[in-house]
């Protein structure tokens, strides 16, 4: 399911740095995917910030993910954005991997 959020600034990026997120991210979920799961996509924009949150009905575990080459790829281009990549799990069972892109970045010299 998707819940996109209309009129979103576009994120300052390589089209192959986010098809590489996404696909990493889509890769975390299928490695742990067990039976039949659902996954709702959402986008937001709020304070500067563009949301990216992927919410599962599987359950995961980011120190248990650590390790992953997956998790690792998404770490290191969200890091190249200056932003933030967390994995929170939900008290009935679920998990949402949530990506965060800032609109304004420091300028490099």
């Amino acid at each position: 399911m998707l819940d996109l959020e209309d009129k979103i600034p576009s994120i300052l990026s390589h089209p192959n740095y986010i098809n590489q997120i996404l696909t990493n991210i889509f890769g975390i979920i299928r490695k742990n995917k067990e039976g039949r799961s659902g996954i709702i996509i959402q986008t937001r924009f709020r304070n500067q910030n563009i949301y990216l949150r992927f919410v599962s009905t599987i359950q995961l575990n980011e120190e248990k993910l650590k390790p992953e080459l997956n998790y690792k790829i998404v770490q290191s281009l969200i890091k190249k954005h200056e932003g933030n990549f967390t994995i929170k799990d939900s008290f009935d069972g679920g998990s949402s991997i949530i990506v965060e892109f800032p609109l304004i970045r420091k300028i490099r010299g």
